[in-house]
């Protein structure tokens, strides 16, 4: 027959193995490469739109003006060996901000995001990112003339791999050219065109283990079983 302490030793054991293997499947390495295309634009009652579904999209009546319409862009990127929580180059969005007639623009875009991976492969998958588009009207100073794109912090799509559930987290960086940056607010000057960098952080979300609420509960099982061993043992 087990004694009790060999009993909690079996515990903690097991509950440290499962730990164990859920950290080396969340620690990657993640491999591949990302596009993305414009979906779902919120247009403006007298909007002049092309462009939608593709990685390309240009908005404004010009008539009057004679300059080209804004474009915002989205161009991909490749990556490689690329653990949980790092940030890694996802792609680049572009924007012209030309000079286009009052209510004839958009007031937001999902950039619909693809990663292709090769490591793990076989897996695809699509995160949406609802942009805001705000066309400011001309008459102040440089900045305040600035239309900016607003990124959502938070995606609302996550994926699934050996049981660990993953989201995709983008952020702006640093760019030079016709625009600046505030917070996750990607401004650009009137007639100027700027590309910024986009970031992406593949995360875990624990709360998509598979019975997360057991697997919790095997852990705090696995600890209490070591601080009960510790006990006996001294």
């Amino acid at each position: 027959m087990m004694n009790k302490s060999n009993a909690l030793l079996q515990r903690a054991l097991v509950a440290v193995s499962v730990i164990g293997s859920a950290a080396a499947v969340m620690a990657g390495p993640f491999a591949g490469s990302s596009s993305g295309v414009f979906v779902n634009p919120i247009l403006q009652p007298s909007a002049v739109f092309v462009g939608g579904g593709t990685p390309t999209v240009l908005w404004g009546d010009t008539s009057a003006f004679g300059g080209p319409q804004n474009q915002l862009s989205f161009s991909g990127a490749t990556f490689s060996d690329i653990p949980t929580e790092t940030s890694f180059l996802v792609g680049s969005l572009y924007y012209y901000n030309g000079t286009i007639a009052v209510d004839s623009g958009i007031n937001g875009v999902d950039l619909k995001l693809t990663l292709g991976f090769t490591d793990p492969s076989g897996i695809t998958q699509a995160f949406s990112y609802p942009l805001g588009i705000v066309n400011t009207p001309n008459g102040g100073s440089a900045e305040d003339n600035a239309d900016y794109v607003v990124l959502p912090t938070v995606p609302s799509t996550t994926f699934t791999y050996n049981g660990i559930t993953y989201t995709l987290h983008v952020s702006f960086g640093q760019f030079a050219g016709g625009g600046f940056l505030v917070g996750n607010q990607f401004h650009v000057y009137e007639d100027n065109s700027a590309t910024a960098p986009i970031f992406g952080k593949i995360t875990t979300d624990l709360t998509g283990l598979p019975d997360g609420g057991s697997m919790m509960l095997l852990i705090g099982a696995g600890f209490s079983g070591l601080a009960a061993l510790r006990r006996k043992v001294s």
